[in-house]
């Protein structure tokens, strides 16, 4: 784990796979270091994208937003970045 002002992130060795980040005042979200293509196959689409990072952004809504249904983008993230699996 890895904290920083406006982030904190989980690495496997050197690289961010995912984290979460705080936009504002009032809103954070999740985000995966995800090409924009690999994001777009996955679910859930991303609500954003940022390409200077390649981070996939996922806004959490309080009450709505359901962590487990991320898990799929989080071990994507995880095994293509920490070499386990094919990608």
């Amino acid at each position: 784990m890895k904290f920083n002002r406006s982030y904190c992130t989980f690495k496997a060795g050197f690289p961010q796979i995912f984290g979460v980040s705080w936009w504002g005042t009032k809103s954070f979200g999740f985000f995966a270091k995800l090409t924009r293509a690999e994001a777009a196959r996955l679910r859930p689409k991303p609500d954003d994208y940022e390409e200077r990072w390649e981070n996939a952004n996922y806004k959490i809504e309080p009450g709505s937003t359901k962590v487990t249904d991320l898990i799929p983008v989080f071990r994507y993230a995880y095994e293509k970045l920490a070499g386990k699996g094919k990608h």
